[in-house]
């Protein structure tokens, strides 16, 4: 048999992968014989549905572990603008109409050093999560520009929208 057009290739892996599915093991000679393909054939494209499935799994593996990284870095994202954005509040004392004492605790101002402290952990997660979607693949270097990968353009435009919503929290 000739070559295959790429719609013909793209058929025949179709059926591979569904074949694949109910029959895990079969051997490029059961393929040939159900495709109706010479078993080189049959081998060559079993070869290349395992390798894109692989890829596949990757992809879905680096997506969830970078999505971690992303969650973790919310949190701390949170917490330092907690600290920046504190304001201190003098402990009250409030009596319950059952007679019982109530003590709020005192709230106290975050200090120049934990403001600091606190931008510099704002600024440094930031970078290192950079880092990490630049190793992973999802930034691609084009000589000096960063150009992002179609598939993870969502994640970037819902980032944007997360500064969007904390620049209200800089004017406190």
């Amino acid at each position: 048999m000739g070559k295959f057009t790429e719609e013909r290739t793209a058929e025949i892996k179709e059926k591979i992968r569904a074949i694949l599915v109910r029959m895990p093991r079969a051997s490029k000679y059961r393929l040939a014989k159900i495709l109706n393909v010479n078993k080189d054939v049959a081998l060559r494209l079993r070869k290349e549905v395992r390798k894109e499935n692989l890829e596949l799994i990757d992809k879905q593996v680096l997506k969830e572990e970078v999505a971690k990284m992303e969650d973790a870095y919310q949190e701390i994202e949170l917490e330092c603008w907690k600290i920046i954005s504190r304001e201190g509040k003098p402990e009250r004392q409030k009596t319950l109409d059952s007679g019982e004492l109530e003590i709020t605790p005192a709230v106290f101002s975050a200090s120049d050093k934990d403001v600091i402290r606190a931008l510099k952990t704002l600024v440094e997660a930031r970078k290192k999560l950079f880092e990490v979607k630049f190793d992973s693949g999802l930034f691609v270097r084009k000589f000096g520009e960063l150009t992002l990968i179609e598939m993870f353009r969502k994640v970037s435009e819902e980032d944007n929208e997360k500064r969007r919503r904390n620049k209200g929290l800089d004017s406190r």
